[in-house]
C-alpha cells in the first residue's frame, strides 16, 4: 500500500531543487516538459484537493541551521508546494527532511451499529481464511463497483497499467448509481505498512537523485557541501483504519532525507 498523491507532491518539491539530469529525470517522470509547466501542475492539484472538506494536506522543509536554502526555491516552495521552511538541529549527517502528509477522514453515507459487529471468515489472495471482526447491517445498504482505470492520481511512471490525472475521475466515480446491497457486510480493519520509495523508484528509472555521483541538488541550497547532496533516503509510511464508528481513515506521510555526497551508513567505505 503506498499513496502516489503523496509520492508525487515529494518528487515534485524535489524537482524544484534539481537541474541538469537529474532535474530531466524528474520532469520525464512526473509527466512534464519543464518545470514552469510542474509547478503549474503541482499547485492546481493541490488548490482541487484543498475544495474535498474530507482530505487535508500539509508540508514541511526541515533544513539544519548549518544550511541556507536559496530564496527563490524556498519562495517557490512555498508558493507552489505549500512547503515551509524550517530550521533545526539534526544532530548528525542528516542537511534537509523534505517532508509531506496526507489524511482522509470521513463518515459513512450509512452508519453500522457497534453491537451489529460480528466475526466471521475472511478470505485472502492467497488462499488461506481467517476469522475477522465484520461491520455488519441485516437492513438495506447501497454500494458500486467501478473500474479503477481513469481515476488514480499520480506520476505517469506509476500509472503504466492504467490511470490519469484527472482530478475529477474519482469524483465522477463515487457519484455512479447506487445499487441496493442487503445484508451488508464489511471488514472492520487497521494496518499499516512503510515502503522504501527510494528503491522502487530507482527500479523504474528515477535514479538520478539516489546516486551520489549523478544527483544534482544544486538548486536548492547557497552552501551546500563541496561534494553536492543527494537524496540518501525516501520512505513513506501509510496507515488505513475503517470501523463501525461509521469513518474510514486514510493517512501517507512521506520522507525524504538528503546528506552530503560523501555521506556513508555505518560499517560502509566510501573508499570502494
Amino acid at each position: 500500500m503506498f499513496s502516489p498523491l503523496c509520492l508525487r507532491a515529494g518528487l515534485a518539491l524535489l524537482a524544484t531543487g534539481t537541474d541538469g539530469e537529474t532535474l530531466c529525470q524528474l520532469l520525464s517522470f512526473l509527466g512534464s516538459g519543464q518545470i514552469h509547466q510542474l509547478n503549474a501542475a503541482s499547485a492546481g492539484l493541490l488548490a482541487e484537493m484543498s475544495t474535498w472538506p474530507q482530505l487535508s494536506f500539509a508540508a514541511g522543509i526541515f533544513v539544519d541551521h548549518s544550511l541556507r536554502l536559496r530564496p527563490e526555491f524556498q519562495s517557490t516552495a512555498a508558493a507552489v508546494h505549500r512547503a515551509f521552511a524550517r530550521s533545526v538541529d539534526f544532530r548528525n549527517q542528516t542537511m534537509c527532511v523534505l517532508a509531506n502528509a496526507m489524511h482522509f477522514k470521513a463518515k459513512w453515507a450509512q452508519t453500522f451499529e457497534p453491537w451489529n459487529t460480528e466475526r466471521d471468515v475472511f478470505h485472502r489472495l492467497d488462499g488461506t481464511s481467517v476469522r475477522v471482526p465484520f461491520l455488519s447491517d441485516p437492513g438495506m445498504h447501497y454500494a458500486a463497483s467501478f473500474d479503477v482505470d481513469g481515476l488514480v492520481q499520480g506520476p505517469p511512471a506509476l500509472l503504466q497499467d492504467g490511470g490519469t490525472r484527472r482530478p475529477a475521475g474519482l469524483r465522477h466515480a463515487v457519484r455512479a448509481p447506487e445499487p441496493a446491497v442487503t445484508p451488508c457486510m464489511v471488514p472492520k480493519f487497521k494496518f499499516s505498512s512503510q515502503l522504501d520509495a527510494g528503491g522502487a523508484l530507482a527500479q523504474l528509472g528515477l535514479g538520478a537523485p539516489f546516486d551520489p555521483l549523478a544527483a544534482d541538488l544544486s538548486r536548492m541550497a547557497v552552501n551546500a557541501p563541496p561534494e553536492g547532496l543527494f537524496v540518501s533516503a525516501m520512505r513513506q509510511t501509510c496507515a488505513v483504519e475503517v470501523d463501525e464508528e461509521g469513518k474510514t481513515a486514510v493517512e501517507a506521510i512521506l520522507y525524504t532525507y538528503l546528506r552530503p555526497i560523501n555521506w556513508c551508513p555505518a560499517g560502509r567505505s566510501t573508499s570502494h
